[in-house]
């Protein structure tokens, strides 16, 4: 009877997992950085509003997140932040909420501060100048399955030095992060997306400023309950001109 009881509960939480649904999920999107290597191609806007063809870089990032179903996202905002609110504060489509910090708080910083708007026992981070796609459904769902507090997005990369590699071991747990290393090669590369448990923000420093990659993730990893989940698609990258051209360039192209 016990084991008949303690069945019936598994299949229960398995159709709760099931139907989980992505507008059931906060997004949190990190544009409150200075974006100082993009100034002198933006002049007075913040770097999320650099323009792609006829959008901006964080309307192009949204649109695709609510194509697949994310309802509610939480803007932290910082540099030019009135300029992101206004933008986003009349759009309709979806729930647009506003995370204000007045001096700069670092990446992790931004996510504590953003702590009383955020709902959900668990959320999704995302960098406000990359794009990586994925299928978010199943990042979920191994989230699940891992028992992570934090999952990352990786990326197969052949210039691994550009942004810094990480490691996994045969299940998929993080084993390492090396931030920007020196040597040439392949290897699998943070692609700024992320889902965390809520428990995880009492983990975080007091202080700030702070930054998730030097401050949290190492943090987290000695708990280890950080899972990767291996993409097969590139990282699109704002943060420099040379990048900012060829991602216009490679979004303009896909979408005419």
């Amino acid at each position: 009877e016990i084991a008949r009881k303690q069945t019936r509960q598994n299949i229960q939480v398995d159709l709760m997992i099931k139907q989980t649904s992505l507008a059931d999920l906060e997004v949190l999107i990190l544009c409150g950085g200075l974006g100082t290597r993009l100034r002198s191609m933006l002049s007075d806007q913040p770097k999320g509003l650099a323009t792609i063809g006829n959008k901006t870089f964080l309307d192009v990032q949204v649109d695709e997140l609510l194509d697949i179903g994310f309802q509610r996202f939480i803007f932290c905002v910082g540099h030019l932040k009135n300029k992101i609110i206004e933008h986003f504060q009349t759009r309709e489509g979806g729930d647009f909420l506003f995370s204000e910090e007045d001096t700069p708080l670092g990446t992790g910083g931004a996510v504590k501060n953003a702590e009383s708007l955020i709902k959900g026992d668990r959320f999704f981070i995302l960098n406000g100048d990359s794009l990586c796609h994925l299928d978010f459904q199943a990042f979920y769902q191994n989230h699940l399955n891992q028992e992570a507090l934090l999952s990352m997005v990786l990326s197969q990369s052949l210039n691994a030095e550009d942004y810094g590699n990480v490691t996994i071991d045969s299940s998929g747990k993080i084993q390492s992060f090396q931030e920007k290393i020196s040597q040439k090669g392949g290897g699998l590369i943070n692609g700024g997306i992320y889902l965390m448990e809520r428990e995880g923000l009492s983990m975080m420093p007091s202080h700030f400023p702070f930054s998730l990659e030097h401050d949290v993730f190492p943090h987290f990893l000695k708990q280890k309950k950080c899972s990767g989940f291996v993409v097969k698609s590139d990282v699109l990258y704002i943060g420099t001109p040379e990048r900012y051209q060829k991602i216009n360039q490679l979004l303009n192209s896909s979408h005419s």
